[in-house]
């Protein structure tokens, strides 16, 4: 309740969480032929603007959390389970 449970992990693990989901995404969009390119636009955006809001709220953590997922986007997104 209330994100009690997800205040306990750490922001590697949160990065890990992450980068899992989206990894798994990409794999489900190539392997169905969907471009990914505006999918991979939009997710690098949205990362871009909540990373930055979370930065100016004193997030610190989740700013950061977001900053490497949009880093590992822009690398080209692979290696789900380094």
């Amino acid at each position: 309740f209330g994100g009690g449970s997800w205040k306990n992990w750490r922001h590697d693990e949160r990065f890990a969480f992450y980068r899992r989901h989206f990894y798994y995404f990409f794999l489900f969009l190539r392997k169905h032929g969907y471009p990914q390119l505006p999918y991979r636009l939009a997710l690098g955006a949205s990362l871009a603007m909540n990373s930055l809001a979370q930065l100016l709220s004193g997030r610190r953590n989740r700013a950061k959390v977001q900053a490497r997922l949009l880093l590992w986007l822009w690398s080209g997104g692979r290696d789900a389970d380094q």
